[in-house]
């Protein structure tokens, strides 16, 4: 499933983050969520990230 967002450009300039920077922010933050609001897996959580269990779980510490 895919969701979309839309992030006004000014956002981008202002944190000088490119539009990947941007997503992959996204993707983390909503992951980080899900885990941390709601329970979902990490095994979940981490595909939504596209890193590996190891990975989340040592973000999620930080």
């Amino acid at each position: 499933m895919q969701v979309v967002i839309e992030i006004p450009k000014e956002v981008l300039y202002d944190t000088k983050q490119t539009i990947e920077q941007a997503t992959d922010f996204a993707k983390r933050s909503t992951a980080l969520g899900f885990y941390k609001e709601y329970g979902v897996s990490v095994e979940l959580c981490s595909r939504i990230v596209g890193i590996t269990e190891e990975e989340f779980l040592s973000e999620v510490k930080h």
